[in-house]
């Protein structure tokens, strides 16, 4: 997964509540995530951190 430029959601709850969806669910061994960006809000740095967290905590992801 690959974010990249700017993000300034009014709403980052909203944005990043489908990643967070699929960070719980993906049944992988390895993920790759890529982090290029430019700038992000205070909300979007918040949703980042939890989906980082969340991609974490996911048991079945042992290279990431």
């Amino acid at each position: 997964m690959l974010l990249k430029g700017r993000i300034i959601p009014e709403n980052a709850f909203q944005l990043f509540k489908p990643l967070i969806d699929w960070a719980k669910e993906i049944k992988s061994e390895k993920v790759r995530f890529v982090i290029d960006l430019e700038y992000l809000n205070t909300g979007a740095t918040n949703q980042l951190y939890i989906l980082l967290k969340t991609l974490d905590e996911n048991p079945t992801i042992l290279d990431l």
